[in-house]
């Protein structure tokens, strides 16, 4: 992830990102479900067809950084090498993650999550990996980036509810509003009224931590697609949270659908067969 350009024209406001706010709003006024259920209905035939989204199991994100460029991170006499995140996301339930930041504060990490086993791997550093119990809130990554990258998969399935017209950008963007089951609650899509596609995403998830907002929310910005096996997929994109930080932009490298070894996500892994071991084809590289 990276400070760019792009997050310099969202802070200019060349590309407006929505100020977070502290609970879900009210709801406003709008068009019925069956409204609702029309957009949503032409923004999949855009983004290339529920059933192609539907066959989606996997997605990769690989993000190289040739610059860390935030001098606090490094201790005197350290070179700042930038950093390499490769997460994989296995649906409905895996997650692998490794970022190195080379001679930086934040070092090098490896988590690995399965969680139909309730199971976390965690290395730091040279540290043996750790078995860890799979938290509460640890499958919101695979959750967004389904809703991200996908829209609706085989897992997640936004039920639309209403189109609202009393926002102040309805006129800009078909806006419709989606809830879950659970406590990642609502999700608006501002879909762009020519392409049908996204161009922001607004998710409401409770926050169940205690002294904390009791509702989380992020905003992302799509401005650009691309193509990627017959699936229009946001690259860049960027995200708010609702702390009120900068935005943060994501130039990730994404891959759908990339076989993966189902041991990478059973089997304690090993830092040293480094940030692909999960791939097809490297079996016999865990737990060393």
């Amino acid at each position: 992830m990276k400070l760019g350009l792009f997050a310099g024209l969202i802070l200019a406001g060349a590309l407006p990102i929505a100020t977070a706010q502290l609970a879900a709003p009210a709801a406003p006024a709008g068009a019925g479900p069956q409204d609702a259920q029309r957009l949503w209905e032409l923004m999949l035939q855009a983004k290339g067809g529920r059933a192609r989204l539907h066959e989606v199991r996997s997605i990769e994100e690989v993000d190289a950084v040739k610059r860390i460029g935030f001098p606090p991170a490094f201790k005197p006499g350290h070179k700042d090498t930038g950093s390499l995140m490769v997460r994989l996301f296995a649906f409905p339930d895996r997650e692998w993650q490794w970022y190195d930041a080379g001679e930086s504060v934040f070092g090098l990490s490896l988590d690995v999550y399965n969680l139909s086993l309730g199971t976390d791997y965690l290395a730091w550093g040279s540290d043996p990996v750790r078995t860890l119990s799979a938290q509460k809130g640890e499958d919101f990554k695979l959750w967004e980036a389904q809703l991200v990258y996908l829209s609706e998969s085989e897992w997640v399935r936004p039920q639309p509810v209403r189109v609202i017209t009393d926002d102040k950008m309805a006129k800009q963007f078909d806006i419709v509003e989606t809830h879950f089951d659970g406590d990642y609650f609502r999700a608006d899509f501002f879909l762009d009224k020519r392409t049908h596609l996204p161009a922001r995403l607004v998710t409401y998830r409770r926050n169940n931590g205690r002294g904390l907002r009791p509702i989380l929310t992020e905003t992302y910005e799509f401005p650009k697609y691309v193509s990627i096996d017959g699936i229009m997929i946001p690259s860049p994109w960027a995200f708010e949270l609702n702390t009120g930080d900068r935005p943060t932009l994501c130039d990730f490298q994404v891959r759908l659908n990339v076989p993966y070894r189902e041991e990478a996500f059973t089997t304690p892994p090993s830092v040293a067969a480094g940030p692909y071991a999960w791939q097809a084809g490297n079996a016999g590289t865990d737990g060393k």
